[in-house]
């Protein structure tokens, strides 16, 4: 009789493994399935020297946003941080030396201290191409991963 309640408590903690770990693993898919992406962006027909670019999943398409350095004009997601498959909004943002004069004191002061410093950093890339951006990619696992921009950069404001 003791036998046969043990055989019964082993099938029962048998099938709670298995039905947690069946959990574990549905739930580690949650978000969708991330993809491998890479390219190249180019900002007015040179490669872009530094900056960063983010896949924003569009309506209907579970996961994260998600961003990579851009170096030389080259970016790279590999499959563990990549965008998740589906549509996106991809948004395009230039690093740039903040305003001159911080790194030379003499130039700091002939700026007019803090308050000749208080603008904020120009991006360099149009707008259509980051805070209001147009690109759309759609990173796939059948040949999807692979996607090139070119940009343009914003008009001076600045008059002759």
């Amino acid at each position: 009789m003791m036998r046969l309640r043990t055989c019964a408590l082993l099938a029962r903690r048998g099938r709670l493994a298995l039905l947690l770990t069946a959990a574990m693993v549905s739930f580690a898919g949650c978000g969708g399935d991330r993809v491998a992406v890479r390219g190249q962006v180019w900002l007015d027909d040179e490669p872009l020297p530094r900056g960063v670019i983010k896949f924003v999943p569009l309506a209907g398409v579970d996961g994260p946003q998600v961003a990579a350095d851009i170096i030389d004009g080259e970016y790279e997601f590999d499959s563990m941080s990549g965008p998740v498959t589906g549509e996106h909004r991809v948004e395009i943002f230039v690093d740039q030396p903040l305003t001159p004069g911080m790194d030379d004191p003499e130039e700091y002061i002939r700026l007019g201290g803090p308050q000749g410093l208080v603008r904020e950093p120009q991006n360099g890339v149009a707008p259509q191409f980051n805070s209001a951006s147009t690109l759309v990619a759609q990173p796939s696992h059948d040949g999807g991963g692979a996607f090139d921009f070119h940009v343009t950069s914003v008009p001076s404001s600045v008059s002759p």
